[in-house]
């Protein structure tokens, strides 16, 4: 049986709190960019152009089109003069971001056993980065897209829609030519990962994480309806696989939400492609 994961990468592939990551980018880039835009334009503009990519229906704009027409007017400077300057910080000082984040060894040992398995892989990270932030990141995780063949790797610049719409994740799938057998949505967040792929009708697996859905901890059946199919960390998550029942792991994207989520992204992905 062909099994595709998609795999959440912060607090899931890689131990990184979103909660200390996001202020110190943030800080980081202000001081990148100090001599060029004002500190209160600056944070204005890179909130609201974030709201606006998250909130993004259009299958006809990139992420990175939605943040370029909100972003560059606020901050009253022309994108030709800045990008190079966004570019030059992804390169130099991003990378300094990295001690902020922990290698999680039964992640990278999970995902050498799932391509073993010869079970397609797509990372299935909020795009809210640029694809080099991403790959930065993955590169801190110990899986190098150079290493592992990721059938997706989303970022801005690739994708349409994000989290928690379950549009991007029907264009994740979408793009990979529908695959058949079961899609199966890792992640430790729940709104994000779970309710987002439970939307598409997704099967789903909880992971144990410091800053997430915590399924033993906090009783996360308790929190969610319907419950994920799975929980627990992920060096159990291919034993939990091999243990329930094909017929269990079926997408049921019959319900109106799922319907809408597949729609949206169609005319996305065939452009993508």
């Amino acid at each position: 049986m062909t099994i595709t994961f998609l795999l959440d990468m912060d607090g899931t592939l890689l131990d990184n709190s979103v909660r200390t990551f996001v202020p110190a980018y943030m800080a980081a880039l202000a001081r990148h960019l100090a001599t060029i835009v004002d500190l209160e334009r600056l944070n204005e503009a890179l909130l609201t152009s974030t709201r606006q990519m998250i909130l993004n229906q259009d299958p006809g704009c990139t992420l990175q089109d939605v943040f370029d027409s909100n972003f560059y007017p606020r901050v009253g400077i022309s994108r030709a003069e800045l990008a190079p300057v966004l570019v030059e910080f992804f390169a130099d000082v991003y990378p300094d971001l990295k001690y902020l984040t922990e290698r999680k060894p039964e992640a990278i040992e999970f995902v050498q056993q799932a391509f073993e398995r010869e079970y397609r892989v797509a990372v299935a990270t909020n795009p809210l980065f640029p694809l080099t932030a991403i790959d930065q990141r993955l590169e801190w995780a110990g899986l190098s897209p150079r290493e592992y063949p990721f059938a997706v790797v989303p970022g801005a610049e690739n994708v349409h829609f994000a989290k928690p719409n379950p549009a991007f994740l029907a264009e994740l799938l979408a793009v990979m030519g529908w695959p058949e057998g079961p899609a199966i949505m890792v992640g430790d967040d729940l709104d994000n990962d779970i309710r987002c792929a439970q939307a598409l009708g997704l099967p789903t697996y909880a992971v144990d994480s410091h800053y997430g859905v915590h399924p033993r901890d906090h009783n996360v059946d308790a929190h969610l309806s319907p419950a994920p199919h799975g929980s627990g960390g992920l060096s159990e998550l291919l034993i939990w696989i091999d243990s329930v029942p094909a017929d269990e792991l079926k997408a049921d994207m019959s319900g109106p939400s799922a319907l809408l989520a597949v729609l949206r992204p169609t005319a996305a992905a065939l452009n993508t492609l």
